[in-house]
């Protein structure tokens, strides 16, 4: 058996949704529903991940692009809803590959 990671982080911001793993990807992406009630953000980006060091680097490129203004009460208040998405893939040999979302 094989296990593949992969990560999504996006933000939501004035009830659109943006890739945070593509820099200087002005582009709303759109929701969609598929025949089996699975909703889910059509043209994310996601990144392989193997290790803790490839998700903090992941981790701090999305923070440097998320949307933040300041308040009376914080300096780098958040203005989005930051969601990140793993997808574990297993894949086993001559048989069939398993795929979760959390």
């Amino acid at each position: 058996m094989q296990a593949e990671i992969m990560l999504s982080i996006f933000e939501i911001y004035k009830e659109k949704v943006y890739d945070l793993l593509v820099p200087g990807n002005p582009k709303s992406l759109p929701i969609r529903e598929d025949a089996y009630q699975n909703v889910g953000v059509v043209g994310l980006a996601p990144e392989k991940i193997t290790s803790v060091e490839d998700f903090r680097r992941c981790f701090t490129k999305s923070m440097k692009i998320r949307k933040t203004a300041a308040t009376a009460l914080n300096q780098s208040s958040s203005r989005s809803h930051c969601i990140f998405q793993l997808e574990v893939q297993q894949k086993f040999e001559g048989c069939c590959v398993y795929s979760s979302k959390i």
